[in-house]
């Protein structure tokens, strides 16, 4: 039997279907230079972007059905109405219960939580309401030597945290998966009914200056762009005499990814919990979505990585 805490982390690990900057395929990325540079002039103004932090907690959705039952599931169970119904799962598939019964005590305390009814209730569409995000619930959370409290990966600050629980929500739909378009309104009715033991926040940051990435650009213009011919036929083909061009241009090409990432990481101070943080995802006016993790997360990432889980 393995822990259910091993599966969280084990969860954490696995692909979650988001493209970071150092994870997209060459050719991609050199799209991506070539419109910073057209668009942006190598240079992400403020005014143009918005930048969001990624949590390292447990995912958590929050939700009432068309009749107004609540319920919560995480992103890898069904949807619980009925506290006992994780561990009785997590038993069922041969766990260690000792953490799902957390989330059945996440799913008691949101159905009593009166403030909470009262926001899903009113903007409960008739069809549900399905309220997405992570949390950062404390009895999960092992306290490190330097007083602060680790969830998975990162160390956050107590002081920043509820409590009980920090909750922080990035999406609404209805019960059927359908868009809620009042989700900031939504958001903000969640933010008003925080207290010290349980907090409701965004994960927007904000940092004190433009994010100049055109030596980024400039180096991939000179010692990529420029200095070969036919890239974009080489890192698509097959052919075997392609083959160590294609090595070679995606070894290059990589190493470029991590320096754009960590260029950009470089304009963050600190996370919304502390000095730790996971990742940030920056969005442009434009649309484009840029996603980067920070050397802290993937070193800690990587040792646990290490570790041979063995079956009780």
């Amino acid at each position: 039997m393995i822990s259910f805490k091993t599966f969280l982390v084990e969860t954490k690990i696995s692909p979650t279907f988001i493209t970071h900057i150092e994870t997209m395929k060459p050719i991609d990325f050199l799209s991506l230079i070539k419109e910073l540079e057209s668009e942006y002039k190598g240079v992400l103004k403020l005014k143009d972007i918005s930048i969001t932090e990624k949590i390292d907690g447990s995912s958590l959705t929050i939700g009432q059905d068309s009749k107004g039952k609540t319920f919560i599931n995480t992103k890898m169970s069904q949807r619980y109405f009925k506290p006992g119904d994780f561990s009785t799962f997590a038993t069922s598939k041969g766990y260690d219960n000792s953490i799902s019964v957390n989330f059945d005590n996440i799913l008691k305390e949101v159905q009593n939580d009166k403030k909470l009814q009262s926001v899903l209730s009113k903007y409960n569409t008739g069809n549900g309401i399905v309220i997405t995000g992570e949390v950062l619930y404390v009895p999960l959370a092992t306290e490190t030597k330097n007083s602060k409290l680790q969830f998975i990966f990162m160390d956050y600050d107590k002081k920043n945290l509820g409590e009980e629980w920090t909750f922080v929500p990035f999406d609404v739909q209805d019960f059927d998966g359908n868009p809620i378009e009042n989700k900031e309104e939504i958001f903000k009715a969640l933010y008003k009914i925080s207290t010290k033991e349980r907090k409701y926040t965004s994960a927007n940051l904000k940092i004190d200056s433009d994010i100049d990435i055109t030596l980024s650009i400039d180096k991939v213009k000179k010692n990529i762009l420029s200095k070969y011919d036919n890239i974009d036929a080489a890192l698509v083909s097959r052919k075997k005499i392609d083959k160590p061009l294609k090595d070679k241009l995606k070894q290059e090409i990589a190493k470029y990814q991590t320096e754009l990432s960590n260029k950009i990481l470089s304009y963050v101070r600190a996370g919304k919990f502390g000095d730790d943080f996971e990742g940030i995802v920056l969005q442009t006016k434009s649309g484009t979505t840029l996603k980067a993790t920070s050397a802290r997360f993937k070193d800690r990432r990587a040792k646990l990585k290490d570790i041979k889980f063995k079956k009780k």
